[in-house]
């Protein structure tokens, strides 16, 4: 049982950037959210996320990949992160996120 403002879905949205990170492909990944409007929210949060990583320099980037990925974080990280944008941009309506 989790209130509002808990972060249940900041924890489904930072899952499923490690999951694209360690290059699972995104059709193979469903999340289920407790609402419409919180699956519309990890969309965006996604997309948002991944427009952040393509624009970043190296160094924030990195700062970012680390807080995210904690000890399992790897130099290779750096350039999927920067690929994964493109990547997604045109599997957007395709992302596999239901209430």
């Amino acid at each position: 049982i989790a209130s509002a403002g808990t972060g249940k879905t900041k924890t489904l949205t930072d899952r499923f950037l490690c999951f694209l990170l360690k290059n699972i492909n995104p059709s193979n990944i469903i999340c289920i959210t407790f609402t419409k409007a919180a699956a519309e929210e990890m969309k965006s949060r996604i997309l948002s996320r991944l427009t952040d990583w393509y624009i970043k320099n190296e160094l924030d980037l990195i700062e970012d990949l680390k807080l995210l990925l904690n000890e399992e974080f790897s130099e290779i990280y750096v350039s999927r992160a920067k690929e994964l944008f493109l990547k997604i941009i045109d599997l957007e309506n395709s992302l596999h996120i239901f209430t």
